[in-house]
C-alpha cells in the first residue's frame, strides 16, 4: 500500500472495474488509501480485482451488476453507501466491442447495444451516484472516453460517436455540478496494451 495515502478519505466505486483499465484503476486508488467498490458484469472480474485489493491490506466490495439496467445500477449505488456509509467518487470505465462495419451494414441491436453500455450506463450511474456525492460534500467523476470520441475513424461509428457523446456529458456535468463541489472530468486514452486491443489488432506490434 501506498505511505502517502492521498484518497484514505474517499470510497470509489468503479464500473467496469474488472476490466484491464478499470482494475488498474481501482488497484491504484485502494493503493493512495481509497475505499473501492469494483462492479462488472463479470462476477469472476471484479471479484478477483477486490480480492487483490484486500489481499494488500486495502477496504473493497465486489458487485455484479450491468449498469447499464436502471435497477441494477441504482442497487450498485444503494450497496456502496450500505457498505461504507458514503460515495465521493465515481469511474466510469465500461465500452462495448461493437464489430467494425459501414453504419448500413450494422444492426440496430448492436447500435442499441453501444449506446446502453457506453453512454446510457454512465447517465444512469450519475443520476443515482450524484445526490450521495452532494451529500459527502463533493467529489469526482471520471468518465473513461477515448481518442476515438474525438477523431474520425472507419468503420467504428457506434464506438466512437457514444465516447465522444461521453466527453460531451462529462462536460455539462461539471457545469452542472460546479456549486456542489463535484468535479467532473473525461479522459481519452489513446492505444492502450490490453488484451482487447490484441484482440482487434491481433499483435502488439
Amino acid at each position: 500500500m501506498s505511505k502517502s495515502l492521498m484518497l484514505e478519505s474517499r470510497v470509489a466505486l468503479i464500473t467496469g472495474g474488472g476490466g484491464e483499465i478499470g482494475g488498474a484503476i481501482a488497484r491504484r486508488f485502494a493503493s493512495e488509501g481509497a475505499k473501492i467498490v469494483v462492479s462488472d458484469i463479470r462476477r469472476d472480474a471484479c471479484d478477483a480485482v477486490a480480492a487483490e485489493i484486500i489481499a494488500k491490506g486495502g477496504e473493497a466490495l465486489s458487485i455484479e451488476a450491468d449498469s447499464s439496467r436502471p435497477e441494477q445500477a441504482q442497487h450498485v449505488v444503494e450497496e456502496t453507501i450500505k457498505r461504507f456509509g458514503k460515495l465521493t467518487t465515481y469511474v466510469n470505465t465500461p465500452a462495448s466491442a461493437t464489430p467494425d462495419s459501414l453504419i448500413e451494414n450494422l444492426s440496430f441491436e448492436l447500435w442499441n447495444e453501444a449506446l446502453a453500455v457506453n453512454l446510457s450506463g454512465a447517465f444512469l450511474m450519475c443520476k443515482y451516484a450524484i445526490p450521495h456525492i452532494r451529500q459527502a460534500g463533493g467529489g469526482t467523476i471520471i468518465m473513461i472516453a477515448s481518442q476515438l470520441g474525438q477523431i474520425g475513424v472507419p468503420l467504428r461509428a457506434p464506438y466512437s460517436t457514444t465516447k465522444a457523446a461521453l466527453i460531451q456529458l462529462a462536460k455539462c456535468l461539471a457545469v452542472d455540478h460546479a456549486t456542489d463541489n463535484i468535479r467532473v472530468n473525461s479522459i481519452s486514452p489513446g492505444s492502450i496494451d490490453t488484451r482487447r486491443t490484441l484482440r482487434r489488432f491481433g499483435t502488439r506490434e
